[in-house]
Protein backbone atom coordinates (compact mmCIF):
# COMPACT_ATOMS: atom_id res chain seq x y z
CA UNK A 1 0.00 0.00 0.00
CA UNK A 2 1.06 3.65 -0.60
CA UNK A 3 0.77 6.53 1.75
CA UNK A 4 -2.25 8.07 -0.23
CA UNK A 5 -2.63 11.18 1.52
CA UNK A 6 -0.20 13.74 0.60
CA UNK A 7 -2.09 16.57 3.02
CA UNK A 8 0.22 15.07 5.70
CA UNK A 9 3.76 16.36 6.10
CA UNK A 10 5.73 14.57 6.26
CA UNK A 11 4.08 11.61 4.36
CA UNK A 12 2.19 9.06 6.44
CA UNK A 13 0.79 5.82 6.00
CA UNK A 14 -3.40 5.41 5.86
CA UNK A 15 -5.07 2.62 5.71
CA UNK A 16 -8.84 2.35 4.37
CA UNK A 17 -10.98 2.05 7.43
CA UNK A 18 -14.97 0.77 8.29
CA UNK A 19 -16.61 1.44 11.85
CA UNK A 20 -19.65 -0.25 12.62
CA UNK A 21 -21.48 -1.06 15.99
CA UNK A 22 -20.50 -4.19 17.71
CA UNK A 23 -22.06 -7.09 15.92
CA UNK A 24 -23.96 -5.44 13.41
CA UNK A 25 -23.40 -5.26 9.45
CA UNK A 26 -25.45 -1.76 9.25
CA UNK A 27 -24.70 1.42 9.65
CA UNK A 28 -21.46 1.78 8.48
CA UNK A 29 -18.81 4.53 8.56
CA UNK A 30 -15.83 4.45 5.88
CA UNK A 31 -12.92 6.86 6.32
CA UNK A 32 -9.04 6.78 5.80
CA UNK A 33 -7.28 6.08 9.16
CA UNK A 34 -4.16 7.27 9.89
CA UNK A 35 -1.53 4.61 11.00
CA UNK A 36 0.03 5.90 14.64
CA UNK A 37 2.81 3.54 16.47
CA UNK A 38 2.57 6.57 18.83
CA UNK A 39 -0.77 6.10 19.86
CA UNK A 40 -2.07 3.67 22.76
CA UNK A 41 -5.80 3.43 21.71
CA UNK A 42 -7.43 3.90 18.49
CA UNK A 43 -9.41 7.56 18.43
CA UNK A 44 -12.44 7.83 16.27
CA UNK A 45 -14.72 11.38 15.85
CA UNK A 46 -16.99 11.84 18.42
CA UNK A 47 -19.41 13.05 15.72
CA UNK A 48 -19.24 9.14 14.41
CA UNK A 49 -20.23 7.96 17.83
CA UNK A 50 -23.16 9.87 17.26
CA UNK A 51 -23.73 8.80 13.70
CA UNK A 52 -23.86 5.01 14.81
CA UNK A 53 -25.39 5.92 17.87
CA UNK A 54 -22.86 3.73 19.86
CA UNK A 55 -23.61 3.64 23.74
CA UNK A 56 -20.83 4.51 25.27
CA UNK A 57 -18.97 2.83 28.23
CA UNK A 58 -20.31 3.68 31.99
CA UNK A 59 -17.06 5.78 32.97
CA UNK A 60 -14.89 8.18 31.06
CA UNK A 61 -11.06 7.31 30.38
CA UNK A 62 -8.83 9.75 31.80
CA UNK A 63 -5.82 10.39 28.65
CA UNK A 64 -3.01 12.16 28.42
CA UNK A 65 -0.90 13.23 25.36
CA UNK A 66 2.42 14.41 24.43
CA UNK A 67 2.24 16.97 26.60
CA UNK A 68 1.15 15.12 29.74
CA UNK A 69 -2.17 17.03 29.50
CA UNK A 70 -5.31 15.14 31.40
CA UNK A 71 -8.56 15.27 29.45
CA UNK A 72 -12.06 12.49 30.28
CA UNK A 73 -13.02 11.28 26.91
CA UNK A 74 -15.48 8.71 26.35
CA UNK A 75 -14.91 5.07 24.84
CA UNK A 76 -16.82 2.74 23.14
CA UNK A 77 -16.83 -0.70 21.81
CA UNK A 78 -17.04 -1.31 17.63
CA UNK A 79 -16.02 -3.43 15.06
CA UNK A 80 -13.60 -2.21 12.83
CA UNK A 81 -12.36 -3.48 9.52
CA UNK A 82 -8.97 -2.15 8.34
CA UNK A 83 -7.78 -3.35 4.68
CA UNK A 84 -10.01 -6.32 4.46
CA UNK A 85 -9.58 -7.74 7.60
CA UNK A 86 -12.28 -7.33 10.86
CA UNK A 87 -11.41 -7.02 14.60
CA UNK A 88 -14.75 -7.24 17.07
CA UNK A 89 -15.14 -5.54 19.89
CA UNK A 90 -12.76 -2.96 20.01
CA UNK A 91 -12.30 -0.37 22.71
CA UNK A 92 -11.82 3.02 20.57
CA UNK A 93 -11.77 6.60 22.24
CA UNK A 94 -13.81 9.41 20.73
CA UNK A 95 -12.25 12.56 20.22
CA UNK A 96 -13.22 16.30 18.75
CA UNK A 97 -11.75 15.91 15.29
CA UNK A 98 -12.19 14.30 12.12
CA UNK A 99 -9.82 11.76 11.71
CA UNK A 100 -9.40 8.36 12.76
CA UNK A 101 -6.01 7.35 14.24
CA UNK A 102 -5.16 4.23 14.69
CA UNK A 103 -3.10 3.45 17.58
CA UNK A 104 -1.07 0.09 18.81
CA UNK A 105 -4.28 -1.37 20.53
CA UNK A 106 -5.30 -2.28 16.69
CA UNK A 107 -1.86 -2.84 15.23
CA UNK A 108 -0.87 -5.27 17.21
CA UNK A 109 -2.82 -7.40 15.20
CA UNK A 110 -1.18 -7.56 12.71
CA UNK A 111 2.53 -7.15 11.19
CA UNK A 112 3.02 -4.11 9.86
CA UNK A 113 6.21 -3.29 7.38
CA UNK A 114 6.69 0.42 6.45
CA UNK A 115 9.23 1.74 4.18
CA UNK A 116 9.82 5.29 4.41
CA UNK A 117 11.77 5.47 1.28
CA UNK A 118 9.18 4.34 -1.07
CA UNK A 119 6.34 5.71 0.93
CA UNK A 120 4.93 2.24 1.03
CA UNK A 121 3.76 0.10 3.89
CA UNK A 122 2.20 -3.80 4.08
CA UNK A 123 -0.24 -4.35 6.99
CA UNK A 124 -0.75 -8.22 6.94
CA UNK A 125 -3.43 -10.69 9.24
CA UNK A 126 -0.18 -13.21 10.55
Amino acid sequence: MRYDDTTLDPPGPMVNVTVRPPGCAEPTWKTLGQLDTGADVTLIPASVADELQLAPEEYPIIMAGYDNAETERMAYFVDLEIAGHTLESVEVVAVPTDTVLVGRDVLNHFIVTLNGKTLTFELQDP
